[in-house]
């Protein structure tokens, strides 16, 4: 086997890297330092910016070709880990791609720009490990759920605590699309006027309407921008409750007692 070009050594070198004081590049995870031979070919590796101990095959130390799972890989803070799969037959797991999700959300610039609704966000610092994450989320109430049309149950993180600006494990709860939707501030749709509210130029009067169940309902006609305001949050709480009855059983308690306490605010 010719010499490597990214570690000077050969594989009858072995015997002379296993001392734990040579340090080998790896592509991508900086330095490793070989701790122990094994049999088949594989040795003991420690990661010098880490810690994590591995078993590799001593042809790919030598061609920097060991990954450290307990890098910050996933957007430059998130750590995979080793404990379990991203994937299964080729596709991304739930609990990785959601994982992946929050973490683009929070840290990717491009996302960033295009989702103005998460500037300033944060990721709890337990959340930054798919370890922890993937064991959070299987412990919630709701994370296997399907709503009516057979999805998933969403995440959310602005229930249990309203603007919230941080994902995290005591914040967020998984809720079904139809709540999650219903919960969201739409600034950049809803335009000059407050929130469930139009202005009707034909007949002079500012238009209240609610959307309940994807469909558009018709509240009323008001002389003033505040009293259609003050009439779509009537409506509003209403129609969160009736939602709040409807998922009970499906949802967290803290989830449910949230809703039935939900109160729509002017500047939502």
């Amino acid at each position: 086997m010719g010499c490597n070009k990214l570690n000077n050594y050969y594989i009858k070198d072995i015997d002379k890297i296993i001392d734990g004081n040579i340090k080998l590049k790896t592509k991508g995870y900086g330095y490793l330092t070989v701790t122990e031979r094994l049999s088949g070919g594989y040795c003991c590796v420690k990661f010098e910016d880490t810690g994590w101990v591995t078993n590799a095959k001593f042809d790919n130390i030598l061609y920097g070709k060991v990954r450290d799972k307990m890098a910050r890989t996933a957007y430059g803070v998130g750590v995979i880990g080793s404990k379990y799969p991203t994937s299964m037959n080729g596709k991304k797991i739930r609990e990785y791609s959601l994982w992946l999700s929050i973490l683009s959300r929070v840290y990717s610039k491009s996302e960033r720009k295009s989702l103005s609704t998460y500037k300033g966000c944060e990721v709890s610092e337990n959340f930054k490990s798919y370890e922890y994450f993937y064991e959070w989320c299987n412990n919630q109430v709701g994370f296997n759920s399907l709503d009516e049309k057979g999805k998933y149950f969403e995440i959310d993180k602005d229930l249990l605590i309203k603007n919230n600006k941080v994902y995290s494990e005591d914040g967020c709860v998984f809720i079904p699309h139809s709540l999650n939707t219903l919960l969201v501030k739409s600034n950049s749709i809803r335009g000059e006027h407050l929130i469930g509210v139009c202005y009707n130029k034909k007949l002079n009067k500012y238009q209240a309407n609610i959307k309940k169940y994807s469909k558009p309902i018709y509240v009323g006609l008001f002389d003033t921008e505040l009293d259609a305001f003050n009439a779509y949050k009537v409506e509003k709480e209403i129609y969160v409750k009736e939602l709040a009855q409807k998922y009970q059983n499906d949802i967290d308690e803290r989830s449910y007692v949230a809703l039935l306490n939900y109160k729509v605010d002017i500047n939502d």
